[in-house]
């Protein structure tokens, strides 16, 4: 049973993923709060979409979560971006 619910986690994770990509979103955010490189924190990052998107911008991005599916495509974005730190913890602990 454990093993059906982590493969149907991953598989939600990975159509979340695979999302049409918000460009207006990201666009919006990066009009907000401007050029100046900042240190952000994202809590709840999921697959790190916005964070690899303010990361490419030149901010320091640290993104968290907890789900090991969506963990799993936020890491693969990390190992390219050196400004893009993805950590495993509970916003709510």
């Amino acid at each position: 049973m454990q093993q059906q619910k982590n493969l149907l986690e991953y598989w939600k994770a990975y159509l979340y993923e695979h999302q049409e990509e918000r460009t207006d979103t990201i666009a919006c955010i990066q009009r907000l709060i401007g050029d100046q490189p900042l240190r952000i924190l994202d809590i709840g990052c999921g697959s790190a979409r916005l964070g690899a998107s303010l990361a490419q911008a030149g901010h320091d991005v640290t993104g968290i979560d907890c789900s090991s599916a969506m963990l799993h495509f936020a890491l693969e974005k990390a190992e390219k971006l050196p400004n893009l730190h993805i950590k495993n913890a509970d916003a709510f602990l």
